[in-house]
């Protein structure tokens, strides 16, 4: 999967991303549960009065769905 956003400068960047979606996903089925499946993410901490936070919001949401 491939994600695109912009840092901090408004330069557009390019991710790749591979097998589990977090380091913290994958910890988990490796130490804990084998057969855990991930239900939905939770933002926190957003302040959408600003123009970065609600891209990345947005982003998130087009990501990984609703």
């Amino acid at each position: 999967m491939q994600v695109y956003y912009k840092d901090w400068q408004g330069n557009r960047k390019r991710k790749q991303k591979r097998g589990f979606r977090t380091k913290g996903e994958a910890k988990v089925r490796r130490q804990l549960n084998r057969q855990l499946e991930v239900g939905g993410i939770l933002i926190t901490m957003v302040d959408n009065r600003t123009n970065y936070a609600r891209d990345i919001s947005n982003l998130i949401y087009d990501t990984y769905g609703s």
